[in-house]
């Protein structure tokens, strides 16, 4: 090889090297993005009017696309802080979900203010979410309707449209399948009402029950019913407890003695095998407590969506 062909060679040598290099620097300077933690609370409200005594249920979830290392929940009312929860996560947990039952002392005079926070943190970026509320004069009246009646679930693309399955006891109001999937009406409903069994052969009270509008089971039911494979959105839908009473002095209930009777509603949302004479109590995303008194069952196997049934329900205002 001559000289010159040598230099040639050598010159395209440095320059195929050179280029690489800066190819390898331009791929290790692109910077690595960092999102912040996204909380989602609800209720969306950013400010709930609360009476003495009420209780406001926050669900809480978060996720992260790094690790979430540490999550904070904390609360102030009328100028008092707390840590709610403070926990300092494993490796690896990139969401993370809480339920929290906010109850407000009932010693809180009118105007007090509040908020409740939520802080997320990964090794890179955190973020807080705050919620507020303000406590307004103490309600002391209730609702009383009769003879409601409630049709199972929908099964196809007529029932969808007909069948009235779902429940506002505030508002009483009656929806379908179709108009709960609307945000509007979803933001009311408190019951909805289902005939569904898994054994496929007789028809019984046992099957029949009130579940939560955002029950997993109902997104189940409706994923796998044969022909009508529904997406029931449970995500814009309300969070209601139930729980079964007894000795329910039902003609001389009042606003204080329905939340006395109910009591502590626990977490149960999903009630089944449903019978004349029944007191279901139940409490609504709101805080506000309810008896439904059941006054008859109609029970049908062919259809399970001619199966009905007709309650009373007296609510807190």
């Amino acid at each position: 090889m001559t000289m010159f062909k040598r230099r040639i060679f050598y010159a395209l040598a440095l320059l195929v090297a050179g280029s690489a290099f800066l190819v390898s620097c331009n791929n290790d300077d692109d910077p690595v993005v960092h999102l912040d933690p996204v909380i989602t609370i609800t209720p969306v409200g950013d400010t709930a009017y609360l009476h003495p005594g009420d209780t406001v249920n926050y669900q809480v979830n978060i996720s992260a696309d790094d690790d979430l290392i540490s999550v904070k929940l904390t609360s102030e009312i009328g100028g008092s802080q707390a840590i709610v929860l403070d926990s300092t996560l494993a490796a690896g947990n990139r969401t993370f979900n809480y339920h929290l039952n906010l109850i407000v002392p009932a010693i809180l005079p009118v105007g007090t203010t509040g908020k409740f926070s939520v802080f997320a943190a990964t090794d890179y970026q955190s973020t807080i979410e705050d919620r507020y509320f303000e406590i307004i004069p103490p309600a002391t009246s209730m609702s009383s309707h009769q003879g409601v009646m409630l049709q199972a679930q929908a099964d196809g693309s007529t029932s969808a449209n007909t069948n009235l399955s779902f429940y506002s006891a505030s508002a009483n109001e009656r929806f379908t399948l179709n108009q709960a999937a609307e945000d509007a009406n979803a933001a009311k409903i408190d019951v909805v009402f289902t005939h569904h069994s898994v054994f496929k052969g007789t028809a019984t009270n046992a099957e029949m029950s009130f579940q939560s509008p955002n029950e997993q089971n109902l997104v189940q039911m409706w994923n796998e019913m044969p022909g009508f494979n529904y997406a029931y959105n449970k995500d814009n839908k309300n969070q209601t407890y139930f729980k079964t009473l007894t000795n329910v002095d039902w003609d001389n209930l009042s606003y204080e003695a329905i939340q006395e009777k109910v009591g502590a509603i626990g977490t149960m949302t999903r009630i089944r095998g449903l019978n004349d004479g029944d007191y279901i109590g139940f409490m609504t995303e709101g805080g506000k407590y309810g008896i439904i008194k059941v006054t008859a069952t109609n029970v049908q196997h062919n259809p399970y969506n001619a199966s009905t049934i007709t309650f009373d329900v007296k609510v807190q205002d």
